[in-house]
């Protein structure tokens, strides 16, 4: 091992600093100029840039916020562009005449889409011919349509959308009917 360091000698010591000296004193204030009465919009110091800057930032996105509300509001009012950009278009839920038409309807099953489908276009005039496997479920379906649309033109045709030979065939005998 190497042998062991001396102990550290103690640092050279410095001058001593000399005594603080005061300051020379200001020169006396110059009397004021001479100005006008006060008035009172003098009597309270001005705000801050900063505090000004903020209120007139404020008060132009108020005045931003107001005309946007007045444009939108007049929109609305008026029937304007606002209302089909804000809320959802309104669309005509209503089918056109289906008079001498004929609809085909897959999924004839009572209370489902299909069932609904063939409703309104029964309502609509047409002629609809409800297509599925199950016929028992399709006359169910058929007898409550005919309970709200008396007038309604329907047919079942069995058909199994599973297989494209069932399908060709029920297109074959559609076409004939």
């Amino acid at each position: 091992p190497p042998p062991p360091s001396p102990p550290p000698s103690s640092p050279p010591s410095l001058p001593p600093l000399p005594p603080p000296s005061l300051p020379p004193s200001p020169p006396p204030p110059s009397p004021p100029p001479p100005s006008l009465p006060p008035s009172p919009s003098l009597l309270s110091p001005p705000p801050p840039p900063s505090t000004t800057l903020s209120l007139m930032a404020k008060i132009a996105q108020l005045m931003l916020l107001l005309a946007v509300c007045l444009a939108v509001g007049l929109s609305l009012a008026f029937d304007g562009w606002a209302r089909h950009y804000l809320f959802l278009p309104r669309v005509s839920l209503a089918i056109p005449t289906m008079a001498g038409k004929v609809a085909v309807v897959t999924g004839p099953t009572l209370n489902g889409i299909g069932h609904i489908s063939a409703r309104e276009l029964a309502r609509a005039g047409a002629h609809v011919v409800l297509a599925g496997r199950n016929a028992a479920k399709a006359a169910e379906t058929m007898a409550s349509i005919k309970a709200e649309v008396p007038a309604a033109s329907l047919e079942f045709l069995q058909l199994d959308l599973g297989s494209l030979a069932a399908v060709r065939e029920g297109a074959t005998e559609l076409l004939r009917r």
